[in-house]
């Protein structure tokens, strides 16, 4: 019995001193600045886990190793925004979907950030660009719409989403469609 009790707690010992595996390098990050029209300096918040060192890839064939750049877009489109990070355990990459446009006077116009290139589920946030709108409805094809300004949504299968934006502009609705793919 005291051979079992010793071997019991030598083997607790030994299983609290245990050393933890250190944290994976993982990349992340955020942006901001995309709720203005093009041209627009977006904010690239790198946010990754045990990196060392990094690359953006903005997507217009331009690049920085800064750890929280800022880029100016001056063309209407979609951005295939990747950020490479490299760590003491290893390297990692994320993709991210940057979708920029301008205002037209007297028409609803949006934005989006994609949160990956690739890959399901998927958090969009949606925001309006036109200063003038107002009386917000969005029609993600989820049914479930959103009558704020700037929505966050999560596409949870996926698909091609026909998203519908509405606003009121000087007292006339205005309504775009464009279609979001999700792979």
């Amino acid at each position: 019995m005291k051979k079992i009790i010793l071997l019991a707690s030598v083997l607790f010992v030994l299983a609290c001193n245990k050393e933890k595996a250190p944290a994976q390098t993982k990349a992340k990050f955020s942006v901001s600045g995309f709720d203005l029209p093009v041209p627009c300096t977006i904010t690239f918040t790198n946010s990754s886990t045990q990196a060392t060192s990094q690359v953006w890839y903005f997507g217009d064939g331009t690049q920085s190793t800064e750890r929280n750049p800022t880029h100016t877009y001056t063309a209407i489109g979609d951005y295939y925004i990747k950020l490479k990070v490299n760590g003491a355990t290893g390297s990692d990459s994320i993709c991210s979907i940057l979708s920029l446009n301008r205002v037209i006077m007297g028409k609803s116009t949006f934005a989006y950030f994609l949160d990956k290139c690739n890959g399901v589920p998927a958090n969009v946030s949606f925001v309006s660009l036109n200063p003038l709108s107002q009386f917000y409805n969005w029609d993600f094809g989820l049914g479930q719409p959103a009558l704020i300004k700037n929505p966050i949504v999560n596409i949870p299968t996926a698909g091609t989403y026909s998203i519908k934006f509405s606003s009121q502009i000087n007292g006339t609705r205005d309504t775009v469609t464009y279609n979001l793919v999700i792979n």
